[in-house]
């Protein structure tokens, strides 16, 4: 309960950016779609949090990065799905919205693990999959990457709650 406030006090003022890291859903649960792709909703109110503890430990406003994250959902191949890959989308948009310095995913390959893995890529031990063979997640941050702009538009949405719209432009005016 105090490791934020220790360790503002051990850094003191030499930070340059305070860290998130999440799973978003509940630690080794089989969360359903919903459960998975609704925890995108936390990404603005972690960095809250994290503004709040540093203005109560008096330490300066600095960039907040979110440099780990994905899903703890096991047990039906939610780590290796689409909705995998769409929620990273949502947690990426809602970072952008939020203004995050940085939002890191976690990570790049790792075991099979029956489908609990947390890898972008394939590595090696999945059943009839070529090693490194990109996983879902990796097409959704690469297509998301691909046609994002570097400019945040400002927006409204009426009507269905379930669409989410991150509308951007590109510096060049594309």
């Amino acid at each position: 309960p105090t490791w934020n406030k220790d360790v503002a006090a051990q850094a003191g003022d030499k930070a340059d950016f305070y860290v998130v890291h999440s799973y978003f859903t509940p630690y080794n649960q089989n969360s359903d779609v919903a459960t998975i792709l609704n925890s995108s909703a936390k990404t603005g109110s972690y960095k809250t949090y994290i503004r709040d503890e540093v203005t109560k430990a008096g330490k300066p406003k600095l960039p907040v990065a979110l440099t780990e994250y994905n899903i703890f959902a096991i047990g039906s191949n939610q780590p290796v799905s689409h909705v995998n890959g769409m929620h990273a989308v949502l947690v990426t948009g809602e970072a952008i919205k939020t203004g995050y310095g940085a939002v890191l995913r976690w990570d790049l390959a790792n075991g099979w693990d029956n489908g609990n893995d947390h890898g972008m890529f394939s590595y090696g031990s999945e059943p009839g999959v070529v090693k490194y063979y990109p996983r879902p997640a990796f097409f959704h941050l690469y297509y998301l990457q691909k046609f994002t702009g570097d400019v945040l538009l400002n927006s409204t949405l009426k009507g269905d709650p379930d669409i989410v719209v991150i509308p951007t432009a590109f510096h060049s005016g594309q």
